[in-house]
């Protein structure tokens, strides 16, 4: 059976949303971006980021898992949801936690009072239905890009609403606390099988036993692409992550948001044809060529005209993001295939290859980012970010091949 249209299937649909995602959120930071300021977007960040750090360290890898199965969403319905239920109130304790030690560490009074009301988004979220994976386990990728879109218009709609009530940072946890609620709401709408609260042991085990190299890898990805912003924040102050992160956004919304969409449409596939590796080679390295030159093209506007691009879409008072968006621009680029050959080691189960790939890429970008920082300020953090993936580009090279000759 071929599954050539599925994969393009797939990625297509998964585009199309990140396309459209890309225009919901440039629209909400169009209008926060004129009633808030660098100081409220850097704020907002150690908020986001703890959050998403704290979510993949607690990360069980059950969808992954119930994808990789052959058993259908029953099998695991219940069992699924009973964890995420306790995930989710294990990780709300520790934002408050969290946020005690962070207003200390970053001299920012706010943060707890953030934290707190932060807490509530993975409480929430802890609810919703495992069921809705049945989508993507089942190529149904269509029904699948609606529902996850859906999230990030009411994602949207919810800052810019709130900014024009409020202005101030708790606009952006708002609009996450809404979200949360209208993700649990629609999971239940979408599949008609009601999860009930109750586990069962085989159950649990075939989840755990597949969770750590599946958390690692989601730990290390997720600070890869995050805990700069705290380091930023650290080494330069609230105002100057404000500025980097609004950098960051725009630089890899184009990039590696699409980079992921075509991770999304063909790890279904990669699982379904892990066995037939001339297949599978052939199948990965076209994909890889075709989105890398893609990406390329698209950032374009970004590399030739940034400062006018700053201006035009954020503002004059934005204009500091034109300085530094140009090594971004690269640095998304080089870790957009990183995450293309992410699905690759994930549905050959290689995860050695990956947590490696990723812990290396970390490392260095902690060094450079901090020493680089401390020594020529954003713009050096900035080249630092850079630099870590272009030093790490060869080894996910070497292992994407390695793997695919086997």
């Amino acid at each position: 059976m071929g599954y050539s249209k599925n994969a393009l299937q797939g990625s297509g649909w998964n585009s199309l949303v990140k396309v459209l995602t890309v225009f919901a959120t440039g629209a909400k930071i169009l209008v926060l971006a004129r009633l808030l300021t660098p100081y409220d977007f850097g704020l907002a960040q150690y908020v986001i980021i703890t959050l998403g750090i704290l979510e993949s360290c607690m990360e069980t890898g059950i969808n992954t898992t119930i994808v990789q199965s052959k058993q259908s969403i029953h099998y695991f319905l219940n069992t699924a949801w009973v964890i995420s239920i306790l995930r989710g109130l294990l990780i709300s304790t520790l934002m408050i936690v969290s946020g005690l030690f962070m207003q200390q560490y970053f001299h920012e009074q706010k943060l707890l009072l953030l934290m707190t009301v932060g807490s509530f988004v993975p409480f929430i979220k802890g609810f919703i239905s495992p069921g809705v994976v049945t989508f993507y386990k089942d190529l149904r990728f269509f029904r699948d890009s609606v529902y996850r879109f859906s999230l990030i218009a009411v994602d949207a709609v919810a800052a810019i609403f709130c900014a024009f009530l409020f202005r101030s940072v708790f606009v952006f946890v708002y609009a996450m606390i809404a979200a949360a609620l209208f993700e649990v709401i629609i999971s239940f709408f979408f599949f008609g099988e009601r999860p009930q609260f109750h586990t069962v042991k085989s159950r649990l085990q075939e989840i755990f036993h597949n969770a750590p190299g599946l958390n690692l890898s989601t730990i290390l990805g997720y600070l890869i692409e995050n805990l700069d912003n705290l380091m930023v924040g650290k080494v330069i102050g609230t105002v100057g992550l404000g500025i980097y992160s609004q950098a960051y956004s725009l630089s890899h919304k184009f990039t590696l948001q699409f980079a992921k969409s075509v991770q999304h449409g063909t790890f279904p596939v990669y699982v379904k044809i892990v066995d037939q590796r001339t297949r599978l080679r052939r199948a990965f390295w076209k994909t890889a060529l075709t989105s890398i030159g893609f990406f390329s093209l698209i950032s374009l506007p970004f590399l030739i005209f940034p400062g006018q691009t700053v201006f035009l879409l954020l503002g004059p008072q934005w204009q500091s993001v034109g300085e530094i968006l140009q090594p971004l621009v690269f640095a998304s680029i080089i870790q957009s295939f990183v995450a293309i050959a992410t699905a690759l080691f994930t549905a050959t189960k290689h995860y050695t290859w990956l947590n490696l790939t990723m812990f290396v890429n970390l490392l260095l970008l902690i060094i450079l980012v901090i020493v680089m920082g401390q020594r020529y300020g954003l713009i050096g953090c900035v080249w630092g970010v850079l630099l870590s993936r272009l030093l790490v580009l060869p080894m996910s090279l070497y292992g994407s091949w390695s793997i695919l000759r086997e």
